[in-house]
């Protein structure tokens, strides 16, 4: 019963991540979190070295990181600005003021999760290559 018990604990500790001193390097594709009804490119989001880029499904954006636990506070957005056909700029539009947000992160189920200061999700990504 009680190695069972402490088998489950680390299950949900290990899908939690995000507190764990690591960091949400890697390549990720939006999934969810702001309507992507009929966009023909999903945001991305690539973390490594102190820094993220990526795409707003439209134009290119970078800004800085800092990782703190589970704390996760980016830097000033920088990004293109080529027009966007509909649905692209709605997409871009929320999907920066999402990002604009951001305050901490965790990977759940092998998907990045980013949460705004109150804990509620804004952002899930699942791993590319």
């Amino acid at each position: 019963m009680r190695l069972a018990a402490a088998a489950l604990a680390l299950a949900l500790v290990a899908g939690c991540g995000g507190g764990d001193g690591g960091s949400p390097e890697g390549r990720w594709e939006l999934v969810s979190g702001i309507d992507l009804g009929g966009a023909e490119n999903v945001p991305t989001a690539n973390f490594g070295d102190d820094r993220v880029g990526g795409t707003t499904g439209c134009n290119r954006f970078s800004a800085s990181y800092t990782v703190d636990g589970d704390a996760l506070e980016l830097g000033p957005i920088a990004a293109t600005r080529i027009a966007c056909a509909p649905p692209a700029g709605e997409i871009e539009t929320a999907y920066l003021a999402a990002l604009e947000r951001v305050a901490a992160w965790r990977v759940e189920d092998g998907e990045l999760v980013l949460q705004d200061d109150g804990g509620a999700e804004l952002l899930r990504y699942a791993e590319t290559s």
